[in-house]
């Protein structure tokens, strides 16, 4: 080995260590080391190569080889021509069909912890100013984390220990919250977790109602990917209470909304809510773009207009991934 390979290959152990470069497949760090060599690859353009290669490999795609260019022409018409042929594959709607039950994630169970914290966590959504166009929800942190596992979750950046909180003076803290009486208030539990999953333990679904019920000029909203509905049924509650869902594809649930109610078991629920003469809502949020997507948010949207008459629904809302800096670390 000539000095300047030895030169290079201790440089790339150096900058290598700033790259996706050790989490590639054995496979993938040969073609990816042995194409750095031969380039003489700067950090930068190595920490692109281990992006694009460890992205293959995530959308079950053949590997960086399979894209990569003709040898023999300059660096940076080379790499230039690998970056249109990745973004060509990056654009591809992407085919759930492709992955299979080894690809789902170890499903994490958290634990559940009641304790007394200090004021009651309510305030306006995160993005909410004067520069916004916004619903003026309010967030009210009824429980902190949620027990689902959903991929794109926001909630994941806001509470990183494997528990979930309730605070033992929750009923209380609502109780004492004054609010104007001319004003309406939209209020919110789904911004720290799941609204129905843990059912009224901790007495919590009791005291949002008891609340809503002391408040009429609340909207108290309850938005869920649960089924747990039983304390609703079994206890009748204000009818400012809006129980809401978010609906997505049977195949994101799967892939995406880890541990969750199925398609159908949301919609069972909704109708059940709806029958006790209840309003009900659904969030199409996030909408994610895949093969077919478009013919399965379709179906959906059918299934909602043949099961509900439009005086049962209160809101029918669209959205994006929330795209927090903390989210896309964790992406």
């Amino acid at each position: 080995m000539c000095i300047r390979d030895r030169d290079y290959a201790a440089k790339f152990e150096k900058i290598a260590q700033h790259t996706l470069y050790h989490k590639l497949t054995e496979q993938s760090r040969t073609f990816v080391e042995a194409r750095a060599h031969e380039l003489r690859l700067t950090q930068q353009e190595l920490r692109e190569l281990c992006q694009m290669a460890n992205d293959l490999a995530m959308w079950k795609e053949p590997g960086l080889e399979a894209i990569w260019p003709q040898p023999g022409t300059e660096k940076k018409l080379l790499l230039a021509a690998l970056r249109t042929r990745f973004q060509a594959l990056q654009g591809k709607p992407k085919a759930y069909v492709e992955f299979g039950a080894s690809d789902k994630p170890a499903s994490i169970k958290p634990r559940l912890v009641s304790r007394s914290k200090g004021e009651l966590g309510l305030g306006y959504c995160p993005v909410a100013s004067e520069k916004t166009r916004c619903c003026n929800l309010m967030t009210l942190d009824a429980v902190e984390r949620c027990g689902f596992d959903c991929s794109y979750c926001s909630i994941q950046s806001f509470y990183h220990q494997n528990e979930v909180r309730f605070d033992v003076d929750f009923a209380a803290k609502l109780q004492a919250l004054e609010l104007d009486p001319q004003r309406l208030y939209h209020i919110g539990t789904g911004q720290s977790s799941d609204s129905l999953m843990w059912g009224n333990h901790n007495g919590n679904l009791k005291a949002l109602c008891q609340f809503a019920a002391n408040h009429p000029n609340v909207i108290l909203e309850l938005k869920s990917k649960s089924k747990n509905i039983r304390w609703l049924l079994d206890n009748p509650f204000p009818e400012n209470v809006l129980c809401t869902w978010s609906l997505n594809p049977q195949v994101i649930i799967d892939y995406e909304e880890h541990q969750t109610a199925g398609l159908e078991e949301r919609i069972r629920s909704a109708r059940k809510i709806a029958d006790m003469g209840r309003l009900v809502g659904f969030h199409f949020h996030p909408m994610i773009w895949y093969q077919d997507s478009r013919a399965a948010y379709r179906e959906i949207a059918r299934r909602l207009l043949d099961q509900f008459d439009p005086g049962e629904v209160a809101l029918v809302s669209m959205g994006s991934l929330t795209y927090t800096r903390d989210v896309m670390r964790t992406i």
